[in-house]
């Protein structure tokens, strides 16, 4: 698993000119992203294996960038691409300021909260109860804070039990707490192993923490 995430994290996704669906896919969150992060920005990217969002955040100048992913394969892999300077990374980049936690994002306490920004990306529908980890999301997020949230509009259920199911991601969003600022519709292509890959039409939604 850490080598197909791999390939499809550490392309030249942030390229004017994307050569493929997966790299079009994150270079437009990237572009989504820039509008609601500055250098007052406390950022955190929930299930972020191999951390490219959470360097390519610190790019744009956040005062903290935080991943957190339950795999620890993944967090040591984001660790030593910390302590690299590979091109992807640029090599002036001050990377003190992102952090690598390997947890559970709703049973962590993370020291850096509030956020300002939270990116959560194919991650709502492999949990066991997608309405506590939006819930988690808007208690982590300051009052006007945006998180941008993306999955698959043909949802994996099995990870959730019955009385959990819901037909769509909108509906984890209660309107008293959250404003819809952005929709789109993302195609991704996912590497399942070394032959065989699999299309997704993804779900974007930039919603921001009104109450």
């Amino acid at each position: 698993m850490l080598r197909n995430y791999r390939v499809a994290h550490w392309g030249p996704f942030f390229s004017s000119q994307p050569k493929n669906i997966s790299e079009n896919f994150y270079r437009e969150i990237l572009l989504l992203a820039k509008k609601h992060i500055n250098s007052n920005s406390v950022v955190l990217d929930i299930g972020c294996a191999t951390g490219r969002l959470v360097f390519e955040y610190e790019k744009l100048g956040t005062r903290a960038t935080v991943g957190i992913d339950t795999s620890k394969k993944f967090i040591s892999f984001c660790n030593k691409m910390k302590e690299k300077r590979v091109k992807e990374i640029l090599y002036h980049l001050d990377r003190s300021s992102s952090i690598f936690i390997t947890g559970d994002v709703i049973s962590e306490q993370f020291a850096n909260a509030p956020f300002s920004f939270i990116s959560c990306v194919n991650i709502i529908d492999r949990v066991e109860n997608p309405r506590a980890l939006v819930e988690k999301i808007a208690s982590l997020l300051e009052k006007g804070g945006v998180a941008l949230v993306v999955d698959p509009y043909n949802w994996d259920l099995s990870p959730a039990p019955k009385h959990l199911h819901v037909p769509n991601m909108k509906v984890l969003f209660d309107p008293n707490i959250w404003k819809m600022l952005e929709e789109t519709r993302l195609p991704l292509v996912m590497l399942i192993d070394k032959t065989k890959t699999r299309t997704y039409n993804c779900h974007l939604v930039i919603m921001q923490k009104i109450s």
